[in-house]
């Protein structure tokens, strides 16, 4: 149906075509608690985008999806 209206989706960059996945990364900061006078370690999680993503059916794409199931 979109050929038919002049879209041709090989001709399409892959996050048109497959979409991205949007998900969240732990990461460790260090901070000074000033109740308790000392460093302090502490985690944070920031949002990732990944606008390149495999296809799923592919060995990347598993591996890639099992990275994001196992983390979160």
């Amino acid at each position: 149906m979109l050929f038919e209206k002049g879209i041709n989706l090989a001709a399409l960059p892959a996050w048109q075509r497959r979409g991205i996945v949007i998900s969240k990364k732990e990461y460790g900061i260090s901070g000074f608690n000033p109740i308790s006078g000392k460093e302090v370690k502490a985690m944070r999680r920031k949002i990732i985008q990944s606008w390149e993503i495999p296809k799923f059916k592919s060995e990347e794409g598993i591996e890639f999806l099992e990275k994001l199931i196992n983390t979160n």
